[in-house]
């Protein structure tokens, strides 16, 4: 075995010479990425209910742990703490519980600070400081709307809008406004787009969980200006609908004063029936089956136009609101700040602009966008009605805007002669736009792509190789997660806007590659608990899902929370459906009925799978939901829960390898009805770890190897071939298969289909009402990082990861991925047998790395803490 090379690098130099040992003495440990309840903005925190606080230390020394921290949380105007820990002796930084907090004040300013103490006797300053409010104190909670044409009869379209006067803005520290609108459900969609002085400020509430409401808080500081401001909310619901606002300015000096609550008799809020001016007659639909949306059919003749301009004056057609009492019509229900940061929207430019005759023009965004859209500064000849078609994919140079997956995303604006903008609020996925019967030229800058989505950091990760097909499904798979997190991780936001157990496993392993904004996978994994769909497989899900939130987190407060939800859910986790062979039995293989055993998606896509009485697939997700379920139980101190769970993993593992492993084939059946052996029955085996030794690991990729070049799985499926590939060291076939060009390939996904975000299938071949908006496509952004690189943790936070390289057949790559305890960047190169790694692990965390030797089957093995490295086979 050669010897490993390691070289440390940074200020181990300062170390070995003379002329540099005062760099070495100038050590800096600082602490960075400071958030509350994994929140990077935090506003309306609920002091009641334990709140979470995490930060990174960074430290330029090597080897550098954390050894204390001092949290202090100050009121505004004041430099005095009301909260200090001490210094509590713990290398905890993420996930910590501060126990003085709940006697904060409801509705308030405050502001925290955290210094570390490092094992070299270093003492970080304080860090800087980060503000937040506590939750909501709402002086009314009753909700307010308007009625259609003066009738009794609500309407779905509402402006509602308050003008005030601030007199001394220069005194202000900060203002909130918090918002709640419903009703969401039949729509699955915003209700509210609120702005401030004719600037967009944000968009809410998400859907209800339950009898929980959410509602948003808007940091509008920067937004006012000092003498008359105007705040409002254009609004859109079916059913129940209610508005509900109230504005908090926080002065410098430390006091507070509630500007306005909607709610609140004879509040000065007024309001406008919407109906007209989006042409409204309740019966067209962006939707399809599962939701309604209408159309914005927008007409300026009724348009309040500037109806957030503090310059327009103008109050006609605006009434005083009629009063819908109480915001939660009963005792279970409660209002709770929405515990994500709130949804960006982003203008974009389109990449071209066709004009195709006079007044008609096809756009194309570039990449496809999840939001609305929008015309700005158009000088409009004459009165005319346009119409705007959007869509997914072109007919020649048309916009199919009757889509696969049956939007019909059409809309008719109908313009005033004049200088106008005009702008929607849709929630639609679209790349592409045709305008016809345009009374204006249109240029660049007249055209806007309104993209909603989380806050989304793009110089925080990186992936680069040698392998030009690896850098684009990386790409791809990025941008996927990035166009399509909004309020929460859905399917797609065209056809069904569901949320989806098995959608969210994948949606979050991907951002947690490409990401370190963990609150959204968190909110999604929950709302998915208590949500349940009908896939068997996706009750597994659940309990994963859960799992990886506190590995890659450190925050324990999900599984504290939805423990006994989870062990409970579906029939307690089908541990009543095993039987004495040790295996989980279902035969329900009726689609779309509950816990029926789903395999893949769509039906066509299962390569023959043949059900049984205990299926394969089932059962090896089975096995990978108990071994995580035992280490909830351990997290939360359930010891009893935990040993059952590991008796209910082991068992299935060995009835799977005793009944429907073939030993002389070599192969996992379908089940134990058949001896079919499909790729699924090798993929998701290998991908949740059911082999009990390499040999047999080996023998599963095997019988994927020798299928070729391409998937015989779903986009969906896909993921767990890869995972289980490089499970089983099989990395070769892994590259094999994202080098593929077949029609079940990412390369043909991206170089045939054009597809920008990860598609819902294949191709429309193989599922004819396809979405092209669907990130459970996005695998190669988790397998690049967790499969190729073998980066993955194995302590809550990051505290501790392992670094496993699985070229291939690839002679370079680099990878950087922001972690809850601070950045970790790879590198290697080949050449020849000879690797070099290069691996940085950031302060507080220590490292396994390992490479492969120079005969490809095993690997070196060493242990790192903090710093960067060289290392080499």
């Amino acid at each position: 075995m050669k010897k490993m090379y390691l070289a440390v690098l940074s200020f181990a130099i300062a170390l070995t010479f003379g002329s540099l040992t005062l760099l070495a003495s100038e050590n800096k440990v600082n602490v960075t990425n400071q958030k509350i309840n994994l929140m990077n903005k935090p506003l309306g925190v609920d002091q009641s209910k334990e709140p979470t606080f995490s930060w990174a230390m960074t430290d330029n020394q090597n080897n550098s742990k954390q050894t204390a921290y001092k949290i202090s949380i100050y009121h505004e105007g004041s430099n005095s703490p009301v909260v200090e820990t001490g210094w509590t002796q713990s290398d905890n930084s993420t996930g910590v519980h501060v126990a003085q907090v709940s006697q904060l004040k409801d509705n308030d300013l405050y502001s925290w600070t955290v210094q570390v103490k490092d094992n070299h006797g270093n003492t970080s300053g304080p860090s800087n400081k980060q503000s937040f409010t506590t939750k909501t104190d709402w002086q009314s909670k009753n909700s307010i709307w308007s009625l259609k044409n003066n009738s009794g009869v609500d309407a779905n379209f509402v402006f509602a809008r308050k003008r005030l006067n601030i007199n001394n803005p220069e005194k202000i520290e900060k203002a909130v406004v918090s918002v709640a609108a419903k009703n969401n459900q039949e729509t699955r969609q915003f209700v509210d787009s609120f702005y401030v002085n004719g600037k967009f400020v944000g968009e809410g509430p998400a859907r209800n969980n339950g009898n929980t409401y959410y509602y948003n808080n808007y940091d509008i500081t920067n937004n006012l200006r000092k003498g008359k401001n105007v705040i409002g909310a254009l609004n859109y619901s079916l059913l129940d609908s209610g508005f509900l606002a109230q504005m908090t300015v926080y002065y410098k000096d430390g006091t507070k004063k509630i500007m306005t609550n909607s709610g609140v008799k004879n509040s000065g809020w007024q309001v406008y029936d919407g109906t007209k001016a989006f042409g409204d007659n309740g019966k067209d639909n962006l939707g399809t089956f599962y939701f309604k949306a209408a159309p914005q059919n927008i007409n300026q003749k009724y348009f309040p136009n500037n109806w957030t301009n503090p310059k327009n004056t103008s109050n006609k057609g605006w009434k005083t609101p009629t009063s819908h009492g109480n915001y939660l019509v009963s005792s279970d229900q409660q209002l709770e700040s929405y515990p994500v940061d709130n949804v960006q929207r982003k203008v974009v430019r389109p990449q071209s602009i066709k004009k195709l005759a006079n007044g008609h023009y096809l756009i194309d965004m570039g990449k496809e966008i999840v939001g609305s859209f929008g015309l700005s500064n158009l000088n409009v000849k004459s009165d005319r009605t346009a119409e705007i078609r959007y869509g997914e994919e072109l007919d020649g140079n048309s916009v199919k805007w009757r889509m696969r997956t049956t939007n019909n995303y059409g809309e008719f604006w109908s313009f005033l002669k004049g200088k106008q903008t005009v702008e929607n609020t849709d929630l639609l996925t679209y790349r592409y736009v045709e305008i016809s019967n345009l009374p204006a030229d249109l240029k660049t800058n007249n055209v806007e792509g309104l993209a909603l989505q989380q806050e989304f950091n793009d110089e925080a990760s990186n992936f680069k190789s040698s392998d030009s097909a690896m850098n684009k499904e990386y790409e791809l798979s990025k941008y996927s997660i990035k166009a399509t997190n909004q309020d929460l991780m859905v399917d797609s936001q065209s056809r069904e806007r569901g949320v989806y157990e098995g959608d969210t496993l994948i949606n979050s392993l991907s951002s947690y590659s490409v990401d370190n904004n963990y609150a959204l996978s968190a909110f999604s994994t929950e709302w998915g608990i208590s949500n349940p769909t009908w896939p068997a497989e996706y009750g597994f899900f659940s309990v994963m899902n859960a799992w990886n939130e506190y590995l890659y987190t450190g925050d324990k407060t999900l599984l504290l929370k939805e423990y006994d939800a989870l062990k409970a859910s579906r029939n307690d986790l089908f541990t009543h459906d095993i039987d004495a062979n040790g295996l989980v039995r279902d035969e329900n293989t009726s689609s779309s009925t509950m816990n029926a055993v789903l395999v893949d998606w769509p039906q066509s896509e299962r390569d023959d799978y043949t059900f049984g009485k205990y299926d394969t697939v089932l059962n090896a997700l089975a096995y990978g939901a108990y071994r995580d379920m035992s280490k909830i139980a351990d997290a939360v101190g359930n010891q009893s829960d935990k040993a059952a769970f590991t008796k209910y993993a082991d068992n299935v593992k060995s009835g799977m390898i005793k009944n429907l492993y073939d030993s002389k084939k070599g192969q996992f059946k379908d089940s134990e009805a058949t001896d079919h052996a499909s790729e699924h029955a090798q993929a998701f085996p290998l991908a949740m770890g059911v082999y009990d030794t390499p040999e047999m690991a080996k023998n599963l990729t095997q019988k994927i190897d020798a299928r070729g070049d391409g998937f015989h799985t779903s986009i969906y499926g896909a993921y767990f071939v890869l995972q289980g590939l490089y499970n089983g060291n099989d990395s070769q076939q892994a590259t094999k298969l994202l080098n593929s060009t077949d029609i079940r390939s990412w390369l043909h996904v991206i170089d045939n289909l054009h597809s920008t975000i990860t598609p819902e299938a294949w191709d429309p071949s193989l599922k004819p009402n396809m979405t092209f908006s669907h990130p459970w496509g996005s695998a190669p952004a988790t397998q690049l990082i967790q499969g190729m690189f073998g980066l993955k943790p194995t302590a809550p936070g990051y505290k501790t990861f392992d670094v496993k390289v699985q070229p291939g057949n690839v002679n370079s790559a680099a990878i950087k991925v922001p972690t809850a305890s601070g950045t970790i960047e790879v590198s290697y190169q080949m050449s020849g047998d000879k690797l070099t790694a290069k691996v940085t692990v950031p302060a507080n965390t220590k490292a396994t790395v390992m490479l492969p030797k120079a005969n490809g089957t095993d690997y070196t093995k060493t242990e790192l803490g903090s710093g960067t490295y060289s290392l080499s086979n």
